[in-house]
């Protein structure tokens, strides 16, 4: 250590600050949530205050909770994959939740209570709400822990000053203006520096490209009463139009800034076949039905409504990939399925996970697509018979792969058998609080599918661990998931 890093006086004793213990007071934004709108069960409003169940260990709704786990999303075929190798993130995070404290502080300790599957958690960063900057205080990798609660408190980085780059040299300088290398872009790793600046920066050297991602990009340029600043949103709209005929893929989940304006923007974009605006809630009306070569679309989480979504499926018949998970203003999801049966013959991605408005009449017109490989009805038919619509789907979905279930409370050992005996290429079940199952279904999808990789049994009440046991000891390439709502 030399003698200039020996002299640093800690911050803590220049100002004379004093130790400060405060807990959440504002959910800021969020990536992903559980609940529906109306509820507060798992919701992000439970991390404002202090914890209510620690040191409890548990599946809890008075706690937060996200909407995937694991690697089993990151299978799907509609799940996005990397635009660039190199933007590859190594911690591999997926979602984000940006909280809000009553008093400014300089963080050395931050404590985070994790109930039930800890571990998950790989960043943190910290800003003054009077900075745009963020800073990294802590990072890491998954951790693998006990099933037990735990009080997470990682060493954070004491930074007392923010850092200076370099300047490239200008050969460097120089290769870097030319546009082949700007044909696929990802900054959502990067959401932290991007800017106006930034956007103006990649305006005047994006004149081919093919694939953008701008997920996460806002959370600097919200000014205090949460707005847009101007500027990054109209270099971002000029992005838009200057690649209107080249832009094949784009992605914008998690940004503020996708309104009625800017979807317009995105409308004239006509050779665009990969949109996601998973969670982007400030627009009110679509004209994406102006679109017409659209393969992949992602409208979880919006505020999409049934009469533009229909338009929107009749405009692209190559549609292979649909996800409207959490889409609340959707009321006649029967007749949006109707549409597919109708106009998207190659669809092979459903996923309306928590769309009540289903009945077990609509879900059975999926037996009509042949080409179905993965169906997520999650929270969809919760309180209604569900009649034979397994047995439709059973028998005309022989691709069917992923299939998801969870709280379809009405279904038996003998409703499900139908898909247990057709669906041979079945993958993953997701048969979460179904309390009509028995151990004798769980048994023939174990032994009667040859490729099941995950079946999850959560809050199966009719179900006993020590048969969850024996089975994992029988099955040891598959993945059986059984969640309790208390353990201690």
């Amino acid at each position: 250590m030399s003698s200039r890093e020996t002299n640093i006086i800690p911050i803590e004793e220049v100002f004379k600050m004093r130790y400060l213990e405060q807990y959440v007071q504002t959910v800021v934004n969020y990536s992903s949530r559980y609940n529906n709108q109306c509820s507060y069960s798992y919701a992000p409003i439970n991390l404002v205050g202090k914890y209510v169940k620690y040191p409890c260990y548990g599946d809890f709704p008075e706690t937060y909770f996200l909407r995937s786990y694991g690697k089993w999303w990151k299978t799907s075929k509609a799940s996005q994959k990397e635009y660039r190798p190199q933007d590859f993130d190594l911690l591999a995070a997926e979602d984000y939740v940006t909280l809000e404290f009553g008093s400014v502080v300089i963080p050395r300790e931050i404590f985070i209570y994790e109930v039930y599957n800890p571990g998950a958690i790989v960043r943190i960063w910290g800003r003054l709400k009077t900075t745009p900057n963020w800073v990294l205080l802590w990072e890491g990798f998954p951790q693998k822990c006990a099933p037990r609660s735990r009080k997470f408190s990682p060493p954070l980085r004491k930074l007392n000053v923010l850092i200076k780059c370099a300047q490239v040299n200008t050969r460097l300088n120089k290769l870097c203006q030319n546009q082949a290398l700007y044909q696929n872009i990802s900054l959502k790793i990067y959401w932290y520096l991007v800017d106006s600046k930034a956007l103006e920066f990649f305006k005047k050297k994006i004149g081919n490209i093919k694939k953008l991602d701008l997920s996460w990009c806002n959370e600097t340029q919200l000014s205090f009463n949460r707005r847009l600043h101007f500027d990054y949103y109209s270099k971002l709209q000029s992005i838009l139009e200057s690649s209107s005929q080249t832009i094949t893929h784009l992605c914008l989940n998690n940004n503020y800034f996708v309104d009625d304006e800017l979807l317009h923007r995105i409308a004239a974009c006509t050779e665009l076949k990969d949109l996601r605006l998973h969670h982007t809630f400030n627009w009110i009306r679509s004209p994406l039905d102006k679109l017409g070569h659209l393969v992949t679309l992602d409208l979880s989480l919006t505020n999409i409504i049934d009469q533009d979504l229909i338009q929107i499926l009749i405009s692209n018949p190559h549609l292979e990939h649909l996800v409207l998970d959490l889409c609340e203003k959707l009321v006649l999801i029967d007749s949006i399925v109707e549409t597919v049966t109708l106009c998207n013959k190659k669809l092979k991605t459903w996923s309306s996970w928590k769309a009540y408005s289903f009945t077990s009449a609509g879900i059975r017109k999926f037996g009509s697509c042949e080409n179905l490989e993965e169906l997520d009805l999650g929270w969809c038919l919760m309180c209604r018979d569900p009649g034979d619509c397994l047995a439709a789907i059973a028998n005309g979905c022989k691709k069917l792969r992923r299939l998801i279930l969870s709280e379809w409370r009405g279904v038996t050992d003998q409703l499900l058998m139908p898909i247990i005996h057709s669906c041979k290429e079945l993958t993953q079940i997701d048969l979460i609080g179904i309390k009509g199952i028995t151990a004798e279904s769980c048994e023939k999808a174990l032994f009667l599918l040859p490729k099941l990789r995950l079946l999850d049994v959560s809050f199966c009440d009719s179900l006993r661990q020590h048969e969850v046991e024996i089975w994992r000891e029988q099955y040891p390439h598959i993945t059986i998931q059984r969640s309790h709502s208390d353990y201690s």
